[in-house]
């Protein structure tokens, strides 16, 4: 089975994103988490001699490898191994709030936490929805923090 992620465009095309909103599927139990990665670090270096300022580099993140935050998850991932999970992106994103507003868009909209539909809850693996989101920078009004 192939690990990588489904949807992700081709590497030449990822440098005009900022990250992605992902979906990780349980193949043997159907349970899904839904979440945000980044695809670039700050990789920061010590003071060439004689300068103060450190130096900073952009580098690909571990996206690559990446297979969600949460801890349940995790768990299972480390008990079933790579081949029962599916790991599809669901949108790319070019600014870190499109991130942060389609993911909650999207965990919202399934009912991640079980809050119209108490069942659902078993169904997720999110276990918290966290957003903090300024409207003028999705909406281009403003730059990025």
């Amino acid at each position: 089975m192939n690990h990588e992620w489904i949807g992700l465009p081709k590497e030449e095309e990822l440098d005009q994103y900022v990250g992605y909103v992902y979906c990780i599927t349980n193949l043997a139990n159907g349970r899904k988490y839904l979440g945000q990665k980044k695809l670039w670090r700050i990789k920061k270096l010590k003071p060439l001699k004689g300068k103060k300022k450190k130096r900073h580099f952009v580098v690909p993140s571990d996206y690559k490898d990446y297979y969600g935050s949460n801890e349940l998850l995790k768990s299972d991932f480390q008990k079933l191994g790579k081949n029962l999970f599916e790991r599809r992106v669901i949108i790319m994103c070019k600014k870190k709030c499109l991130m942060n507003y389609w993911e909650t868009w999207h965990q919202m909209n399934n009912d991640v936490l079980g809050v119209n539909h108490p069942p659902n809850a078993k169904l997720w693996y999110n276990n918290y929805i966290g957003i903090r989101m300024n409207g003028n920078m999705i909406r281009g009004n403003e730059d990025e923090e």
